[in-house]
């Protein structure tokens, strides 16, 4: 009888394999299609939920650079680097023919997401992934993975674009080698060099723009490539001839970087430029303890992996949390388990690969352990591309294992790696922006308390604003960028701090020029909140300066003051 069973279990377990074999790379497919119709929505519907002062500042950034008629207007302050790679450019290519507006921004981010979705697919072709494998790894980084890892790499406008050019020069030069690598005459003809010559000046080229981004995308993308091309000289020991292409990447990258990071430093004397100094240097006994904590719960918020203090023990969200944790935390070892066996690899394209994730794996961690970056859980943004690149090596090893192995067990083991992209999809995104902690955490960071409904809690300001006819007004942060955007540009809003108790000009990123009594005439409104108003604002010395407003509104938690005039020609800028 139990022999029976058994075989019965192993005839089920073959039937299942070969449906899998035949039809999962048609599932794979549909769960692509349909995220692809799910990142719109996400753009335009999530994504207008969730809109915030940082995700206005691609909008706001663009418009000042259409303005100032340079990819850095002077009168802009930055912020740690200069921006380059970022979806300003998408923004800026379509602002002279539409309002500056969310419609504007959901449209720069679809951009980002289609250029991310292309060069993934190519790199991924570059380092040897077969179709399906290729479909499986878009399936899970564009599944969203979690709320955290969705709003940075398709939400926020700068993760998903640099991500991008990161796969980019990497998928170069990977390419590069490989075609270095001798035997063949093609190597030598006209074509061949003038490719070889053309792909090499892009990489320069990129590497150039990255570096401008200061020190950062430096020590997370560039430095670990340089590091890893001498390791693979080191430890694969190619050709002679192949040793010559690795020199000449490791000269092009290194030429790249002095000359971007020198731009930076110069560039940074004529520029406002705001540089964290309270994040820089190395932590202290202490800090690196409370690094390694939030260390490791930032990436089970990247993962999706950390249940909330009211998850039940035993739920389907548990179940999900605790498949989330496996699965991530096997795609995460598995680059440092493959070093130890590089030479049963036989791509050496995919060994490079593999050097390169766990070298970038190696110092991202080290960054962020021991330095003073992580100021809580959401620093762990920097870890976005070391997941993308352990997913791109668990698509290879699942290929190989799915094709080669055997083993019913093995295989059948593997099969949760499909289930990925079914666990955290992109419709999802607006169940657990209200019901996960992380969210939540995130949410509240922007100074704005969200309820569970369907809209922006800014969107009924921005319609009282645009009803209202009002063009000009000052708020805090997190409420100024976004109701500027929100109101279609309608209503320019310009960032404030009160931390002395009146209103003083916020230059985080933002423009100087916006101060400026003649940057607008006219009537003019002051926006605060409740809380603001009773905690912060000091009323004796509002009324001094700028007397009694012509109209007191409520809409909500906040209240307009409207003033006949520019306060911003009594107030002490």
């Amino acid at each position: 009888m139990a022999l029976q069973t058994g075989k019965r279990i192993e005839d089920l377990m073959k039937k299942v394999i070969v449906f899998l074999d035949r039809y999962a790379p048609f599932m794979v497919l549909g769960v692509v299609l349909v995220e692809i119709g799910m990142l719109a929505w996400y753009q335009f519907t999530v994504g207008r939920v969730s809109f915030n002062s940082d995700g206005a500042g691609v909008n706001l950034f663009a418009e000042e650079m259409l303005k100032a008629g340079s990819l850095f207007p002077k009168s802009w302050l930055y912020v740690d680097g200069l921006p380059v790679l970022q979806n300003q450019l998408y923004a800026l290519f379509f602002l002279p023919f539409m309002a500056n507006s969310f419609l504007l921004h959901a449209v720069a981010g679809i951009i980002n997401c289609g250029a991310l979705f292309l060069v993934l697919y190519w790199f991924t072709r570059k380092a040897g992934l077969g179709l399906f494998a290729r479909l499986l790894v878009l399936s899970v980084v564009f599944s969203g993975i979690s709320f955290f890892f969705s709003f940075n790499m398709f939400g926020h406008g700068y993760y998903g674009s640099m991500v991008t050019g990161y796969l980019l020069i990497l998928g170069l030069v990977m390419a590069g080698l490989r075609l270095g690598e001798p035997s063949e005459e093609k190597h030598t003809s006209r074509r061949f060099q003038l490719f070889s010559l053309l792909s090499s000046a892009l990489v320069f080229i990129l590497t150039v723009l990255i570096s401008l981004g200061g020190r950062r995308p430096v020590i997370v993308f560039t430095l670990p490539l340089i590091a890893s091309l001498v390791l693979a000289v080191l430890l694969t020991r190619p050709e002679k001839k192949r040793i010559w292409s690795v020199l000449k990447y490791i000269c092009i990258l290194g030429a790249g970087t002095a000359i971007g990071y020198g731009l930076y430093s110069f560039l940074n004397n004529g520029l406002h430029l705001f540089l964290a100094k309270e994040n820089e240097g190395f932590a202290s006994a202490g800090n690196i303890i409370t690094n390694l904590n939030m260390l490791f719960v930032g990436i089970l918020d990247l993962v999706g992996a950390r249940p909330g203090a009211q998850t039940a023990m035993v739920s389907l969200a548990s179940i999900i949390f605790l498949c989330k944790f496996f699965i991530f935390g096997f795609i995460v070892i598995l680059p440092v388990a493959l070093v130890f066996s590089l030479q049963r690899l036989k791509s050496p394209h995919f060994k490079f690969l593999v050097i390169y994730t766990v070298v970038n794996l190696a110092l991202t961690v080290y960054f962020l352990l021991f330095t003073r970056v992580i100021v809580d859980t959401s620093s762990l943004r920097y870890f976005i591309f070391q997941l993308v690149l352990h997913i791109i090596v668990a698509g290879w090893f699942f290929q190989e294992c799915w094709l080669e192995n055997k083993l019913l067990l093995q295989r059948t083991y593997l099969f949760p790696f499909l289930i990925i992209p079914l666990l955290s999809p992109l419709y999802l995104s607006s169940i657990d922006l209200y019901t996960n902690p992380r969210s939540q955490q995130v949410i509240n960071e922007f100074g704005e308390e969200m309820a569970p409904t369907d809209a922006n809690p800014m969107d009924s300001l921005a319609s009282f604003l645009k009803q209202s006819d009002l063009r000009y007004g000052y708020a805090t942060y997190w409420i100024a960028g976004a109701t500027t955007i929100l109101t279609d540009s309608h209503t320019k809003v310009r960032q404030i701090g009160l931390e002395t108790g009146i209103p003083l000009p916020d230059l985080w990123l933002g423009s100087e020029d916006w101060y400026l009594p003649s940057a607008w005439q006219g009537s003019t409104c002051l926006i605060v909140t409740v809380e603001q108003l009773n905690t912060t604002v000091n009323k004796d010395d509002l009324a001094l300066l700028l007397g009694v407003p012509q109209e007191t509104k409520y809409v909500g938690r906040y209240i307009v003051y409207v003033y006949d005039y520019n306060i911003a020609e009594k107030l002490p800028w």
